[in-house]
């Protein structure tokens, strides 16, 4: 599954369908609204969550597959040592 992270802000998902003539829409679900975020068999996201990729065949008939784009934004711990002071009287701090 595509995973996102703080270099990589925007992913490209994809599917596919062994039957001729599919045609392709992705969305999202919001509650009881279903939103539709593109159309074709790759679309470029650059949100975390489910997309849903619908596909229809040329006789109507429509299934759906989900896939999850998680995010990795783990922040790295930096430290700086121990806290220091400079007065007007003490050498620079090295």
């Amino acid at each position: 599954a595509p995973v996102m992270n703080c270099q990589d802000t925007v992913v490209t998902i994809s599917g596919s369908s062994p039957v001729n003539g599919v045609t392709f829409e992705w969305v999202t679900i919001n509650g009881t609204d279903t939103i539709v975020v593109g159309q074709g068999a790759s679309i470029q996201v650059n949100a975390t969550g489910t997309y849903y990729l619908v596909g229809t065949a040329p006789n109507g008939c429509q299934n759906a597959e989900a896939l999850q784009v998680s995010g990795d934004f783990a922040t790295p711990t930096a430290n700086a040592g121990s806290d220091e002071t400079l007065d007007c009287y003490q050498t620079p701090i090295n």
